[in-house]
């Protein structure tokens, strides 16, 4: 999710600081969040992580955790869950799913067998507890 303040063109292409992840279990699939500002951005506002963001921007994560948790009710569906009760994972964490799931994506696309745990990966959204 681009936590951006700036103006961008529509499909234009950025570099991104990435500051964490939320795990979203969207009708019982994983959808992870990936919460970023755009790299020129957080240099001109001296925004290096995710508690730069937080203290520039209070209740701006929490306004987003509100928004997916609830944005699919005009539509008829549920309350969105969340695996960690919400907690925004840390920029390792981050990294570690973001590289998780680009392995499981290439393993998917090219039919191969998933790599490491079919039951535990963070493509089948079977990490953490969903609250």
């Amino acid at each position: 999710m681009d936590l951006s303040g700036f103006k961008k063109p529509r499909l234009s292409v950025s570099d991104y600081l990435v500051l964490g992840s939320l795990g979203l279990v969207d009708q019982g699939e994983m959808d992870w969040k990936v919460l970023a500002i755009e790299v020129n951005e957080a240099k001109e506002k001296q925004i290096k992580n995710l508690a730069d963001f937080t203290r520039l921007y209070p209740g701006t994560v929490e306004e987003v955790r509100e928004w997916f948790r609830n944005y699919k009710i005009p539509e008829g569906k549920g309350v969105n869950k969340f695996t960690a009760d919400g907690a925004i994972l840390s920029l390792e964490e981050t990294l570690r799913v973001i590289h998780e799931c680009s392995m499981q994506y290439r393993a998917l696309k090219e039919g191969n067998e998933l790599p490491g745990d079919k039951d535990h990966g963070f493509w089948l959204g079977n990490e953490g507890k969903s609250e």
